[in-house]
């Protein structure tokens, strides 16, 4: 990509935002709206997919490309009746053959978010070790204890530039959005390259497809025209999620032509253990069957993490060297020469004390389960970059103490999340709300096709002053790494 003048790339990207994509196309902000999509639920908790039964929750693409591409099992089923409309398209000249969408063939799905937080974690200890290094402050570590003592201090002065809680993790720049099962990019290009993104929207496939797309429950993203976002709350989608089993409201009261505009007569659709609720997220991020909400988890995964990073540590530096001024050494040198040493001259002697590996068990013993939780409370708070004043940080205290005394552990864990969760909110742009609710363009529809049974759960967030934000992490102008 040639380089331009700051002031030509700055209108560039302003005139990309008002005018770049053509009118008609259905597409999701990534940058600078929803940036959290796929990795937050509706109330803004951080969740995540695990490995466990992960071949229920992902499915592999239906073409012929390697390595094989994963998305969450009905977004391959959506996918699948895409490529065969596009296919269709081609074959009778609707889509030109030599067009950039005439035979769907993407690159990259689901990544598996244990990988790329295990990458993470071995980033984040060898920054703590270099902290450790730093006025050879590893040799004042005899024990665990010592240990979690300079774990406390690196998370005071660092830890709000790279997170050890998956929580602030996964809402971070590190984390990557193909975690979801919900994104796909049909390209691998440079997120930065204007003529790339150009020739995208100029190709003359282009408006079929985004048409399809639309059609079999996608957007597309707005800064990168070769990605597919699963648009969870779409009709379209939302019958790949659920069975069939609204069909038969739909057909006895004469919704059928308006369900088959919405690509709804899918009589086969997979029991993937989904509702139908379109305009909402459905339950796809309540209880565990696809995602899981992070902070649940935070505490024990610290812990473990902090064992791993210890007995990681103490194999490196199996001893804690004490160095000290030897004087029996002096004196003895002195008496067996008559010079005697050089004025100033010390001897040192080095004791070398063995550091004891400790178990898990240990570890968590270290502190009482409030003790973990208040621990907890301020690894976020820094984290999130939540400055807190001493009255603040005081009632704060007082609050989760009488809270865990009267609601015992979980519910001061939900309680310590929210605070932060709000807080965060309060400094975060409106902007970066998010939201699994339908756009103004689609709320008619859902008026006139969904059931009066079917409840349609509205968004919880505001975009006023209280709302519970999004971070700004990821909202960079170039679209981050990934």
């Amino acid at each position: 990509m040639r380089a331009q003048h700051p002031y030509a790339e700055f209108y560039a990207k302003t005139f990309y935002e008002k005018f770049g994509v053509p009118i008609g196309t259905k597409t999701l902000d990534m940058w600078y709206d929803k940036l959290l999509y796929g990795r937050v639920d509706e109330t803004q908790d951080s969740v995540y997919m695990t490995g466990d039964k992960l071949e229920n929750k992902i499915k592999q693409l239906d073409v012929s490309v390697s390595p094989p591409v994963f998305v969450l099992n009905f977004v391959s089923d959506a996918f699948r009746d895409l490529n065969n409309f596009i296919a269709r398209a081609n074959a009778t000249g609707k889509i030109p053959s030599n067009s950039l969408y005439a035979n769907l063939r993407p690159q990259r799905g689901h990544v598996h978010f244990d990988k790329i937080w295990s990458v993470h974690l071995e980033n984040f200890y060898g920054v703590f070790l270099s902290y450790l290094q730093r006025k050879d402050n590893k040799n004042k570590i005899k024990d665990f204890k010592d240990f979690l003592n300079f774990f406390i201090k690196f998370i005071q002065d660092f830890d709000d530039l790279i997170p050890i809680t998956k929580t602030s993790f996964i809402k971070s720049q590190f984390c990557n959005p193909f975690i979801s099962g919900l994104v796909l990019d049909l390209i691998t290009l440079d997120h930065d390259d204007d003529e790339a993104r150009d020739a995208c929207l100029e190709d003359r496939g282009f408006e079929v497809f985004q048409a399809a797309a639309r059609k079999h429950g996608f957007f597309i993203a707005k800064h990168a025209p070769w990605r597919l976002i699963a648009d969870i709350t779409s009709f379209a989608m939302q019958n790949y999620m659920s069975p069939a089993e609204e069909m038969t409201w739909s057909e006895s009261k004469g919704g059928s032509i308006a369900y088959a505009d919405h690509n709804l007569g899918i009589l086969d659709t997979p029991n993937y253990g989904l509702t139908h609720r379109p305009g909402t997220a459905s339950n796809l991020f309540s209880g565990d069957r696809y995602f899981q909400k992070s902070y649940l988890g935070d505490i024990p995964d610290l812990q473990q993490n902090l064992h791993g990073m210890y007995s990681v540590f103490i194999t490196q530096y199996p001893y804690q060297i004490n160095t000290g001024v030897c004087k029996a050494a002096k004196k003895a040198i002195s008496g067996a020469n008559s010079l005697g040493p050089a004025k100033g001259t010390n001897y040192y002697s080095k004791d070398f004390v063995t550091r004891e590996p400790v178990s898990l068990s240990e570890v968590a013993a270290t502190k009482s389960s409030y003790g973990w939780l208040a621990l907890y409370k301020t690894i976020l708070l820094h984290e999130n970059k939540i400055p807190l004043n001493a009255r603040r940080k005081k009632n704060l205290d007082r609050s989760c103490r009488t809270y865990y005394n009267i609601h015992g552990y979980n519910k001061t864990l939900k309680y310590i999340n929210d605070y932060v969760k709000k807080a965060k909110g309060q400094l975060a742009m409106p902007d970066y709300c998010q939201s699994y609710a339908f756009c103004h363009a689609d709320q008619k529809i859902a008026k006139q096709l969904t059931p009066k049974h079917v409840t349609i759960i509205q968004d919880t967030t505001t975009s006023g002053p209280s709302a519970t934000t999004a971070p700004t992490g990821g909202g960079s102008t170039s679209g981050g790494s990934y």
